[in-house]
């Protein structure tokens, strides 16, 4: 497999897995949600339909999130030794600089194009005295998104600097 290929699939492999581990992490911090999305159960009924069809909707999306990080992370396992750790590390260094310039500039665009892309429908649309928006404001999701992505730009940092350490040997 072409080493440049190998390098972006890790570096996906790396937001993947980062963003995915967060989620995990905070959703359990809800009972609701924590419930909804690791038990199945329904969520109560003070959230409105239009809250509960949009966790459906981010529920069916972690799970094929979740999906293609494993898949992600078996390919670079598989492919580990073809890994240019000096390009995976620009690779991400420029796409985690460019959500975080983008979030500090503008964090509202960068949300509603996001939402646009991922989401097929409006019902992330969600009236501001909602639960879901009470609990997780607009200020939230900023906060979150630049602690990942600035996590994500020092493991780029680190990959330029130290590339030519094999940090785990012998996968």
């Amino acid at each position: 497999m072409n080493r440049k290929l190998i390098s972006i699939i890790h570096v996906l492999t790396l937001i993947t897995t980062l963003i995915n581990l967060v989620f995990l992490i905070e959703i359990t911090r809800n009972p609701d949600l924590r419930d909804f999305l690791y038990f199945n159960k329904e969520l109560p009924s003070n959230y409105s339909n239009l809250e509960k069809i949009h966790m459906q909707e981010v529920k069916i999306l972690f799970i094929v999130s979740l999906v293609v990080n494993m898949g992600l992370l078996f390919l670079t396992k598989k492919y580990y030794r073809l890994i240019n750790f000096k390009l995976t590390g620009y690779l991400l260094l420029i796409f985690s600089s460019l959500v975080v310039l983008f979030s500090l500039i503008s964090f509202q665009s960068f949300f509603t194009n996001f939402h646009l892309l991922i989401f097929n429908s409006s019902n992330w649309l969600l009236p501001s005295n909602s639960i879901l928006i009470q609990t997780y404001p607009l200020s939230y999701f900023k906060n979150l998104t630049l602690i990942i992505f600035g996590i994500l730009v020092l493991m780029a940092i680190f990959m330029i600097k130290f590339k030519n350490i094999d940090v785990i040997k012998n996968i």
